[in-house]
């Protein structure tokens, strides 16, 4: 921690540099994969459910990986397979809403 803290000050020419303590509380959460028709391809895209301790869902999120694949399959970009899996999985059965 000592190099470190001598090596700000060194590079950025602070004074002093302070720490502070902290606590994380992380949400639950689930990886699920779903099988998507698009473009007359038949594949498979992994997304994360996090959820409250009580069970309602927080965010839902495809993996990047999993949508660099598609785009680079289909031509299609990144933002409108983001957005076209996230509708299939929120309104779709897949979250029982």
């Amino acid at each position: 921690l000592q190099d470190l803290t001598y090596t700000l000050m060194e590079e950025t020419g602070t004074l002093g540099v302070r720490f502070y303590s902290s606590q994380r509380h992380i949400a639950a959460r689930k990886t699920e994969t779903m099988s998507i028709s698009i473009e007359g391809l038949e594949e498979e895209v992994r997304y994360k459910v996090s959820k409250t301790l009580d069970g309602k869902v927080i965010q839902v999120k495809p993996e990047h990986e999993d949508l660099v694949r598609l785009a680079e399959k289909t031509g299609t970009s990144l933002r409108l397979l983001r957005d076209f899996v996230k509708k299939k999985i929120e309104f779709g059965d897949v979250l029982g809403l």
